[in-house]
């Protein structure tokens, strides 16, 4: 849908509906306004000229966040299949995906982003300007979370349908290879590496902390062994480090630990 202001100045199509409309200097009649549209977008223009994006919004809820690691930039990707670029509060680029997006993290050398999306599929763009590299089927269930280790030679996709998939990765970060699966049962949400590359641990939809050998590609039976572990960083909403910032019993509800 798209909103006319008047002879041939109009919204872009992609922009979505005009919502709130405003001149920038209401006693003056130069005819530039301002368009708060249906998709989350501001835009700026006049009678006479273009409307320019000047602020773009997700229009879904964003469902992950990862900086950039040597520069004060990040991605956000979310429910609108859109992956995106800012540095600080502008907005460097976007680019549209098949699906919708449900984890993120960059690789250790910045130059490629990994997207893991609701459909299975890991999707890899380039951190410059978003173009797609590759894409890769892992399951027919969602990844929620995504994490390369540190030497970013390894990525692995924790999944909704309860397994680890890791995958090979080459030194830029363009190519991948599938290297192992862990097969587990419970719906996974958060995965991080620990500094060697050896471990892996996940929490799940139920508030479980579960921890993988990537050697032997078996879960630990013994998760206390691990309790000193040093980690790449906290994705996982639950774990040893984080242990006491939740202890009402008496709370009747789920707890929403974001």
């Amino acid at each position: 849908m798209t909103l006319v202001i008047a002879g041939e100045a109009e919204l872009p199509a992609a922009a979505g509906s005009g919502r709130t409309l405003y001149p920038q200097w209401p006693t003056r009649n130069d005819g530039n306004v301002y368009v708060g549209t249906s998709t989350n977008i501001i835009l700026e223009g006049s009678l006479q000229r273009k409307f320019n994006m000047v602020i773009f919004g997700h229009t879904k809820p964003i469902s992950a966040v990862s900086t950039h690691p040597s520069d004060a930039s990040f991605i956000t990707v979310g429910g609108d299949k859109v992956v995106a670029k800012w540095r600080r509060s502008k907005l460097l680029w976007k680019c549209q995906v098949q699906s919708v997006c449900l984890s993120c993290d960059y690789h250790p050398a910045g130059g490629v982003v990994a997207v893991g999306t609701a459909d299975g599929h890991m999707i890899i763009v380039t951190e410059d300007s978003g173009t797609h590299v590759t894409t890769v089927r892992m399951c027919g269930a969602a990844i929620a979370g995504i994490k390369y280790n540190l030497d970013g030679d390894l990525v692995a996709g924790a999944s909704m349908n309860g397994s680890v998939y890791i995958y090979k990765v080459s030194r830029d970060g363009f190519a991948y290879k599938k290297y192992s699966k862990i097969s587990g049962g419970q719906q996974l949400t958060q995965i991080d590496w620990d500094n060697s590359g050896d471990f892996l641990q996940t929490s799940s939809v139920d508030y479980n902390l579960n921890f993988w050998n990537t050697a032997s590609n078996k879960l630990e039976k013994v998760p206390s062994v691990l309790r000193n572990k040093e980690w790449m960083d906290q994705t996982c909403v639950i774990g040893w480090a984080v242990s006491g910032l939740w202890n009402n019993h008496n709370y009747k509800e789920a707890a929403n630990i974001e």
